[in-house]
């Protein structure tokens, strides 16, 4: 479902950047075992029966015998005997080939929300996706390996500054911020805050307690960043459980102004927000401005600010784009990546001003409920269904006199058949005219959020400009663009609407009224003249807020760079729930270094990178280190892996001075054998848990001390060597070994002929 805005002489303000157009998560910080702890497996150098088997064992249980290509003895412990005791034991007898801990290998954490699988920017299988092409695996941000370590977000607050949030939506309904220092609806302000009853964040835009989501952005992102995981229901976010507080600072329409988006970064910094969401952005903003301001007064509360990058496909660096252009050191700038780790197309990027790439292209989240029409207007039964026409000499501006009307309804083109409304049917429109085409009442009792939506056939020059307007009692109107801002150009004969053309008119003024009105305005100039405006299937439309509004099916997939910050935001959250001791701004380093190098962020981005959960996620030391002497020159380490983030394991040895590095492993390894120690010699190993960004944590050291070598072979006598076929009956040992005595006998004492 692509957004975007249509070539239209149409500068806005502030606005949304969209492309086109019973939980059991719980936090996994307690780490799993890398073995079982009373049990081992044995590979015997010679085929036994299981009773000899038994008799090798030492009165340890066997739980399997394993034959075969490779086979194996799954020995249980005896009470109290640790696995590195027994595997010592084990290992000194002739009879053992090799013995080792039965690893645990563990499934990594999937959650049961049946489209899951459509969320390719959390694991990416190269699946194929909305009906996409298949992507490449791997190009995600890794959630699945983050959320082995941590789910659970509750104790850092996101702020989602944006169109407000649909808190009850049922991925989202238990995730909402809740004001614990105000009692609900007692019109009081309770913690003196500002705001009266201010449970659940604020509405900047409508000024009260309500920030509902009349447009689908914020819910879009707030389901990106904490939509409630494992509920078997629709979709997860980042963070299974999170705590969201939503700010409203844009409209229905998805724009918003400096002085609502700076009052809501104010009140996240204030009432305990950790992280800010902004998927909003414009060209209009510089350094030290109130916004920048704001957000500086939140660096110096610790706060980590998340922005979207832009979706003008732009430079970043020569044409900024703010908030995400601002030089603060807590904010991180983010651009796009699609499904095979390119730069999305529509994505900004700057080398000096985007830190870092994350998916952002066919992202599905939850969105509210679909829109209900209030009023309906599609002209087919051939009449102006009570639209008044009327059209205005505007050559003396101080004395405008009305003239003979030509708005209305006209065959010549429609969206749906047969008619549509248009300034001059059959003609061109005239210059120094004022044409106004104005609708009936609407009734408005009861409506929330309340929006135009219209189909448009367009052809004006470019000073000829139609207005969208509304009113409260058809005599003073409101531009719905915002002051002197029109409509013009060409739709090159297409009918397209409102909403692909991003005009589609906010309304919430009039909400709960028993009439409103709308009209459409087209003025001209002295010059040049063209075909004008054509209009059809006017609708205004109204938010479903309500719990039962929801079906099921509240669910959609948007392109954006504002798809692609949440994400951000909520990996952000889950990796310093997992990491509390971190500031914001070592938080933001860990982000950016940690994430996976892409070809296509190289020079694009700061970093040059994709984000990573996985890889940024806290380091803990290897625990139960233990160490098993197995010949005088082979020692065997093993240990248990309690990180998700390590790239490597180093293991290091001491033999007199110091540690030094003997190895280099691959992350998850739990397993070394030195096969080349010092004999003789007093050993003591650690193994050291090394991040991609440099960070290393050692663990606890184990010393052993392995024997002397042996000495090498007498000369001369030769040997005496017994073969084995692989099966061996112990009801036989004494005619075996009468027989192996007499073959070694003759052949030290017979003389050589």
């Amino acid at each position: 479902m692509k957004r975007f805005a249509w070539a239209l002489a149409l500068p806005l303000a502030l606005t949304l950047l969209t492309g086109f157009c019973a939980w059991a998560g719980t936090s996994n910080l307690v780490h799993k075992p890398s073995y079982v702890s009373d049990e081992v497996l044995v590979t015997p150098s010679i085929g036994l029966s299981f009773a000899a088997y038994r008799i090798r064992t030492s009165g340890m249980h066997i739980l399997q015998v394993h034959k075969g290509a490779t086979p194996f003895l799954r020995i249980k412990l005896k009470p109290g005997q640790s696995v590195t005791g027994a595997m010592r034991s084990l290992a000194s007898q002739t009879w053992v080939a090799k013995v080792q801990p039965n690893y645990i290998y563990h499934s990594t954490a999937l959650p049961n929300d049946p489209r899951f699988s459509e969320q390719w920017g959390m694991r990416n299988t190269g699946q194929v996706v909305n009906g996409w092409p298949a992507g490449t695996a791997g190009a995600d941000a890794s959630l699945p390996g983050a959320w082995d370590e941590n789910t659970n977000c509750v104790g850092i607050t996101v702020a989602v500054i944006d169109t407000g949030v649909d808190y009850n939506h049922p991925e989202l309904s238990n995730q909402i911020w809740l004001n614990a220092g105000e009692i609900p609806n007692n019109g009081i302000d309770d913690d003196g805050n500002g705001y009266v009853d201010d449970v659940r964040g604020w509405d900047f835009v409508q000024n009260d307690n309500a920030p509902m989501d009349f447009n689908e952005h914020g819910t879009h992102v707030a389901g990106i960043i904490g939509a409630a995981g494992n509920n078997a229901t629709g979709v997860v976010g980042a963070c299974w459980r999170a705590r969201i507080m939503p700010l409203r600072v844009l409209n229905s329409v998805g724009s918003g102004t400096t002085a609502d988006i700076v009052a809501a970064i104010d009140y996240a910094r204030l009432n305990g927000a950790k992280i800010i969401n902004m998927s909003l952005g414009g060209p209009g903003g510089s350094p030290g401005d109130l916004m920048d301001t704001a957000i500086a007064n939140a660096n110096a509360a610790g706060i980590l600010v998340v922005a979207a990058a832009g979706n003008d496909g732009s430079n970043n660096d020569v044409i900024p784009q703010y908030p995400a252009s601002y030089t603060q050191p807590n904010i991180i700038a983010v651009a796009a990546t699609d499904q095979n780790d390119a730069l999305a197309t529509f994505s900004n990027y700057g080398a000096t001003s985007v830190d870092i790439g994350a998916p952002g292209m066919n992202i599905l989240s939850s969105v509210p409920p679909a829109r209900t029409p209030v009023c309906n207007w599609n002209f087919d039964v051939g009449t102006m269904q009570g639209w008044v026409g009327k059209t205005w000499n505007i050559t003396n501006v101080l004395n405008p006199l009305k003239i003979a009307n030509s708005v209305n309804i006209t065959t010549e083109t429609s969206s749906s058949p047969l008619y549509s409304l248009t300034d001059t049917p059959g003609l061109p429109y005239r210059n120094n005219r004022s044409y106004r085409a104005i609708s009936p009442a609407c009734n408005l009792t009861g409506v929330q959020g309340a929006q135009l939506n219209f189909d448009l056939n367009l052809s004006t020059d470019v000073n000829d400009l139609v207005y969208m307007e509304a009113s409260k009692d058809a005599l003073t109107w409101t531009n719905l663009l915002g002051p002197n801002i029109g409509m013009s150009g060409s739709t090159f004969g297409l009918w397209l609407n409102s909403s692909l053309l991003g005009v589609d008119g906010d309304l919430g003024f009039l909400d709960g009224l028993a009439a409103g009105y709308v009209r459409f305005r087209l003025d001209t100039d002295a010059t040049v003249v063209a075909d004008g405006f054509h209009i059809d299937n006017v609708k205004i439309t109204a938010a479903n807020t309500g719990v039962a509004a929801h079906k099921g099916n509240e669910y959609a997939f948007i392109d954006g760079t504002s798809m692609a910050a949440p994400l951000v935001a909520g990996v952000a959250a889950l990796v310093w729930a997992a990491d509390p001791t971190l500031t914001h701004l070592k938080l933001r380093t860990r982000l950016l270094n940690n994430g996976d190098p892409v070809a296509a962020l190289t020079g694009k981005t700061v970093s040059g990178r994709r984000i990573n959960a996985q890889m940024a996620m806290p380091l803990h030391a290897a625990t139960a280190l233990s160490a098993t002497v197995n010949s005088a020159t082979r020692v065997d380490l093993i240990w248990t892996d309690n990180s998700v983030s390590e790239q490597n394991y180093l293991v290091q040895r001491n033999s007199g001075a110091r540690f030094v590095t003997i190895a280099t492993l691959r992350a998850n390894r739990t397993a070394y054998s030195d096969t080349v120690a010092p004999s003789n010699t007093t050993i003591s190993y650690r193994v050291v848990a090394k991040a991609r960004d440099g960070r290393m944590i050692k663990s606890s050291t184990v010393t052993v001390t392995t024997p002397a070598a042996p000495p090498p072979p007498a000369s001369g006598g030769g040997g005496c060597v017994m073969a084995s076929s692989g099966r061996f009956d112990p009801l036989l040992p004494g005619l075996a070994m009468v027989g192996l005595f007499w073959a070694c006998w003759r052949r030290r004492h017979s003389k050589a002929v």
